[in-house]
């Protein structure tokens, strides 16, 4: 689309499709270091996955979700329409590309390979949300720490078995038996007989982080465009909803829609659901994880 390339101050270095955390990220960087810039966004602001999630940034996650034991937990679970995980049967060769790949990597192989390249994009992450915060923006990260509370001693074995792989993994984690969560978080009410502890966790206002991303975008001579749907990805064109957009680079940060634009990408998307509430009196103070529901609680400042 020339007139908007013209609008945009010409050609530029780089156009990032996707205007989540991971894209305006990575627009920044590339503000940073001298590059013209132009993300672009086929949703209105603020409406994605990056905006509706829990903000938690997580080094605990370390153990992939491919992983033993989790095709015959998830196929307990397809049954239920409530369960944590639930996969609508569909005639779609890309899913079941998707569940072949994810069944070959459920071995221990390979989860001792990927602990520790989770570990250092995790806690390299952990680091970016800290140099952010050096410059005075307010998108609430705390290194609150993050709990993994279980009911049942049997799940709880596993909670604890993932804490140690995290915990030989050099993260820091500690593991509380009944009275130490009640010490440790008086605000818990529900039922459980433990917890791992990860401290190397926290966590973030996740829209109030985009607005800051997108600030400092802006602030760096970058542009950022919604509602500005892509239609068709060629080396060096993106083709719109509204014509063409033409650069040198161009990265796909479209989160689950990537694979509308990259083929073979083994990305299938996922549901979820957030619930935005006023804190109680005397709630509670971290945030965790409620394992047997898969529940996330997250307490914003």
């Amino acid at each position: 689309m020339k007139a908007s390339q013209e609008d945009d101050g010409g050609r530029p270095d780089v156009v990032v499709i996707g205007a989540g955390v991971v894209g305006l990220c990575t627009a920044l960087e590339l503000a940073q270091a001298g590059m013209s810039v132009v993300v672009i966004s086929g949703g209105k602001p603020h409406t994605g996955a990056s905006a509706g999630n829990a903000g938690m940034v997580v080094p605990s996650h370390v153990v992939p979700l491919s992983a033993p034991g989790v095709i015959a937990q998830g196929l307990r679970w397809l049954l239920r329409r409530d369960a944590p995980f639930h996969l609508k049967p569909r005639p779609s060769p890309a899913l079941l590309r998707w569940l072949l790949l994810f069944r070959a990597h459920c071995t221990e192989a390979h989860v001792k390979r990927a602990v520790p390249i989770l570990r250092d994009l995790s806690m390299a992450s952990v680091e970016g949300f800290e140099k952010l915060a050096e410059h005075g923006d307010d998108f609430a990260w705390s290194q609150t720490g993050l709990l993994m509370v279980y009911r049942s001693q049997r799940l709880g074995d596993s909670v604890l078995h993932e804490g140690r792989v995290a915990a030989d993994a050099g993260l820091r984690v500690r593991e509380l038996d009944r009275d130490a969560l009640r010490a440790f978080e008086p605000g818990l009410l529900s039922p459980a007989s433990g917890a791992v502890l990860y401290e190397d966790d926290g966590r973030v206002d996740p829209d109030r982080l985009l607005r800051t991303l997108e600030d400092r975008v802006r602030a760096a001579g970058g542009t950022i465009r919604h509602e500005l749907p892509v239609r068709h990805l060629e080396p060096g064109r993106v083709l719109t909803g509204r014509g063409e957009l033409q650069a040198d680079h161009v990265v796909v940060a479209a989160g689950a829609w990537s694979p509308e634009l990259v083929r073979g990408l083994p990305v299938q998307p996922a549901k979820g659901y957030s619930v935005t509430v006023d804190p109680p009196p005397g709630g509670p103070r971290t945030p965790m994880i409620l394992m047997e529901d898969r529940v996330t609680v997250t307490p914003m400042p």
